[in-house]
């Protein structure tokens, strides 16, 4: 029989500790909303300049859903984990099966929403360092961390309701983020606009020596 005990012991692992941390003090929260930070959406900055020789837009022809929309997945993050120290979930919310159960559907998800949207870019574009980047974090690895925790707290929130005061700022998070989604689709973006985000003729900073404007 398959031990799924690792799956377990690295997800509650690393989820115990953010929450201990985060619970600790403010200063610790400040600290780890700033890390979230600078791993999400920093991380794209960065591999624009390295790997692409580019500054990454945060104009017009950039998604709202993205800049400046992507900067509170980092609050509710850090909510999520002030709720999870704080109880309430069910017992399976933390259980091997479930993590794994996550991954596999965010997983899935991630791929199709990737091979979806093959149509609106160039080949080469589609296959950038920051394209790929921005499909591993915001279509997997961020959506298996929030639902991953959020939705045994959401279930273990309707069957005994406490923490409203977090619940009330998360769901300030979702609105304002879903917002930024519909300006989004209500704007729509032309070709030129993706090509900005993600073009196809990127070279690594190594090979360019400079940086430009996308």
């Amino acid at each position: 029989m398959l031990n799924l005990d690792w799956g377990k012991l690295i997800m509650s692992t690393l989820i115990n500790s953010l929450s201990e941390f985060c619970m600790a003090s403010i200063t610790n929260r400040i600290l780890l909303l700033a890390i979230c930070w600078a791993v999400w959406p920093g991380s794209m900055f960065a591999f624009g300049i390295i790997f692409e020789s580019r500054l990454v837009p945060v104009d017009k022809r950039q998604s709202v859903l993205f800049w400046p929309g992507d900067l509170l997945l980092a609050p509710m993050f850090v909510i999520l984990l002030m709720i999870y120290k704080k109880g309430g979930k069910p017992s399976w919310g933390n259980s091997n099966l479930w993590w794994i159960f996550t991954i596999i559907c965010m997983f899935i998800c991630a791929l199709a929403l990737r091979l979806s949207e093959r149509k609106n870019y160039r080949r080469r574009a589609h296959n950038s360092p920051t394209k790929i980047l921005h499909d591993i974090v915001g279509y997997f690895f961020i959506p298996v961390m929030l639902l991953g925790i959020g939705i045994p707290e959401l279930i273990g929130f309707a069957t005994k309701p406490s923490n409203y005061n977090l619940w009330l700022g998360l769901a300030g998070c979702l609105f304002i983020f879903m917002l930024c989604m519909y300006v989004d689709g209500r704007k729509g973006f032309t070709p030129a606009d993706v090509e900005a985000r993600h073009p196809a003729d990127w070279q690594p900073i190594w090979k360019t020596g400079k940086i430009r404007k996308s």
